[in-house]
Parts: C-alpha cells; structure tokens; sequence
C-alpha cells in the first residue's frame, strides 16, 4: 500500500506566488483528509441570488473570510427567497460576463471584444507530497510546440487536486491565445457534416500546433446550439454554457446571452452548465426550478477501462482499478473541459478517474474565470500535440495525457466522426 501524504504548511509552499499553499480546505470548507465534499448534502444557496449556478470558492480569499461557498460554516447571507409559485427562477449573467463589452450608455457605439493582457504564468502548490508526480504544478513550455524562432505558445502541467481520489490526475495545457487561432471542426457523424468541414485544411496543416476533443455528441447536447464559420447549425440557447471562438481570433467561455451579436463569432458549441463562474467551482445549478448537485453524470457505457487492482498507475503509484460511472462512485470518470482565465487565455485539462467538481477545481488553479465540460467519452478525450519541419510537414505528434488512446495521434489526419478543435500558429500577418 502506497503513503500518500498531503502537504505541510513549509516555507518550501512559499515559493509559490499563487496563494497559500493550504488553499484546499477553503474550497469544500473543510480541513483536507477529514472532511470533504458531500455529493449528495446540499446546503441552502447562498449569496448567488442573480445567477442560475451556486459557486463555491475562490483561492485567493483567506480562510474565515465572509465566502458566499455553498459549504462549509458561513453564514448564508442573501439566500434566495422562493417565490409564490415555490420555485427557483434562474437568471442569467448578461454580455459582461464575457470578453465581449457591450455598451448600454450610448447604443451607437458597437459592442467590441476585450483585449489580450499578458500572459502570467503562477504554479500551483501540490496537494500530496507522496508519491511525488515530477514536475507538477509547474507550467512549462519545454519540449513543446513553439514559434519558428522559438517563443513558447504552449505550457502544460499536471496537477492531482482530489482531496477524496488520490489517483486522480489532470493534464492541462495553456494556450497563449495572442498567437494561435482555434477552430472547430464537425464531426462526420453529426447531422450537419453535409455543410460543415470535418477535416483540417490542408494548406493549414503546417501551422497545425494542438487538436483537442470539443463537447458532446448533438444527440446528447440537448438544447445546445452550435455556430460553423458563422453560420449558425442550430439556434444558441440563452444561459446554456457555451465555448465560443469570435472573429477576432478570440476564444470565451461563458453563459450565452442574446447581448452577444452572432456577426462577431465564428465558431461555437453549447453543453448543459458552467462548470467554474466567476473564479469557482461550480456547486449546484438549478433544475427545474428545484437545485441541484452539479455534478455531470455520464451513464454506464462510459465507464474508465485502466488498470486493475494493485497494477501502477503512469505516475509511479499503485491503487485499485477507476469505479465505472454508476453505484456510489457515478461521478468518476475520464473527462475534459476548457477554461478562459482572466487575460483572455484558454487552459484545456483532460482528467482521468475524476469528478467534475475536481475537474473544474484544477481549471480554477489554474486561473480559469470560467469552464466548460468536454467529451467525456474516454475513446475521444484528446489533446494531441503537433511539431513541424521547416518544410511544413509534420515531423511528430504527442499526446497530452499518457493515458490517452494511442491511436487518437493520427486520428485527426483525416476526418473524424466527433467534433474537435484544431489550434494554429499564426502567421507574422497575424492569420492562421
């Protein structure tokens, strides 16, 4: 049986500029190996009276402070009043939650899109000490794609942020999105592959850097709309959690609002709730007008297939095999998501044997402002990384996760039958 140790208050943990390094506790509201988060013990809402979604914590608030957390022991301050009729009515943030500015005080004036700030990497403190996984918390743009003279465009990590699951892992990579330019892609197997590209370009191969998974399947999207270069495939619903990709080469993820003109995206895709807001974890949401547990169940066909019992994980440790997504442990799956930090950059994470709510935690860490659920199936979680020749031709290809499927590498070569997102360089021009 492996020790697993989580880290002690030491001046090593100050190295870090984040936050303290003891930043877990305050997430859930409890003190890490003693108490954690409940799935299925939801409190009263608390202080999120303007907003569908109930969030937790931000990193940067110490603990005792007046948190509006869905857990712990603050005192609920603004709860929500239920109406005659006895039902939570959800309300939606509007175009500012965005980096999209819309102006109110003189209508003449277009809505424009918020610039780039620069980007700022700060590491995030590990949680365990034992057994050591190299490198994590640490961004690092060693080894990966990069501009012709050599500027970095990518960093990666990974990062275990389960307090519950020791052996859950996340990897992310950490677009510079000053310099890439993403776009989606349709699946051939979805009902618009008649009217939308299912394969990268050819003449844009050269400057290919990153391809990842995108959302769910349209069969499984329910009310989620979709945008191909501007033409919108199916309507986008307002409030629905929506990753999206402007004219401008700018990338969001956010709740859609009919403030945000369709002339200025490009490309978009809709999946259920946020899953970070506001800085967050996101912790209840309401249905039906009742809340809910946050929590995106997945159903038994997409159940973790990985080691068994006593095998070694990638990472050096040893533990039982990743629970199937029903029974007690419904909740843990493989996953991916997208998160839009603060400076207008996109973090991707792929998590294996992982909650949501642990997922979106690592996006939080990583300074996302707000997060998206991806593709959960674990044949299509994807992050692929791409190098090239001088020449333009690709020279290798690499995988984000070492758990991912080995033969997703070459799948993007060609068409796929899912959505995915391509990333490209661009050129000096400033065009992909």
């Amino acid at each position: 049986m492996i020790s697993l140790a989580l880290c002690a208050h030491s001046a090593l943990a100050d190295s870090f500029d984040e936050f303290p390094p003891v930043w877990d506790p305050l997430l859930w509201g409890g003190k890490p190996g003693i108490e954690s988060d409940t799935r299925s013990d939801l409190s009263a809402p608390t202080g999120q009276e303007a907003n569908a979604y109930l969030t937790g914590w931000q990193p940067q608030e110490p603990r005792g402070a007046n948190r509006n957390s869905s857990h712990g022991d603050d005192v609920p301050v603004g709860t929500p009043q239920k109406p005659a009729n006895g039902r939570f009515q959800p309300q939606y943030s509007d175009a500012r939650n965005s980096t999209v500015l819309v102006t109110t005080a003189d209508q003449s004036v277009p809505p424009y899109i918020a610039p780039f700030r620069k980007l700022t990497l700060k590491n995030i403190p590990p949680l365990y000490v034992t057994p050591p996984l190299p490198g994590e918390g640490v961004w690092s743009s060693q080894n990966m794609p990069s501009t012709p003279d050599g500027q970095p465009i990518i960093y990666r990590t990974s990062y275990r942020p389960s307090v519950e699951y020791a052996n859950a892992i996340v990897h992310m990579l950490l677009f510079d999105m000053k310099r890439l330019n993403m776009r989606l892609y349709i699946g051939s197997g979805e009902p618009w592959a008649g009217t939308a590209s299912s394969s990268i370009e050819p003449d844009l191969k050269s400057q290919l850097v990153a391809v990842t998974n995108a959302l769910w399947k349209q069969k499984h999207s329910g009310e989620g709309g979709a945008v191909f270069r501007g033409k919108v495939l199916k309507p986008l619903t307002p409030g629905v959690a929506t990753i999206v990709v402007y004219n401008d080469d700018s990338v969001d993820v956010l709740e859609w609002n009919d403030g945000i003109p369709l002339s200025m995206v490009r490309d978009a895709r809709q999946l259920r709730h946020l899953i970070v807001k506001d800085g967050k974890v996101v912790d209840s949401v309401v249905k039906g007008g009742k809340k809910a547990d946050s929590e995106i169940g997945l159903g038994f066909l997409l159940s973790e297939n990985e080691q068994g019992s006593g095998e070694q994980y990638w990472w050096g440790g040893y533990g039982a095999a990743p629970a199937p997504t029903y029974g007690p442990d419904w909740f843990i799956a493989t996953r991916s998501a997208f998160g839009i930090r603060g400076d207008g950059n996109m973090v991707f994470a792929i998590g294996h044997h992982i909650s949501t709510k642990d997922l979106a935690k690592a996006l939080v860490l990583a300074g996302c402002e707000r997060g998206i659920h991806g593709d959960a199936n674990p044949h299509n979680v994807v992050g692929n990384l791409y190098y090239t020749n001088p020449d333009g031709t690709i020279s290798k290809r690499a995988r984000l996760s070492p758990d991912q499927k080995t033969y997703t590498l070459e799948r993007y070569d060609r068409s796929y039958t899912s959505d995915f997102f391509a990333i490209f360089l661009k050129s000096a021009s400033g065009e992909s």
